[in-house]
């Protein structure tokens, strides 16, 4: 993932968003010194589409992107 633009941590998550390969990524940490991928999802044309995405907002179980 290149040029994190925002991060965000709930828990033993961390979500980051980068507005250069429009990837939303989810990160465990619950052990520092062993951070683990657990899921991304990459979109910069589709309904979902993450281009131009710079911010990331988590409320109510939701997580929101913003451009």
């Amino acid at each position: 993932m290149e040029g994190v633009h925002d991060v965000f941590v709930a828990g033993d998550y961390v979500y980051t968003v980068s507005f250069y390969d429009d990837t939303l990524a989810v990160w465990d940490i619950s052990d520092p010194a062993k951070i683990i991928p657990v899921s991304s999802y990459t979109d910069s044309e589709g309904d979902y589409s993450l281009d131009g995405a710079t911010e990331i907002i988590i409320q109510d179980e939701y997580l929101y992107t913003v451009s």
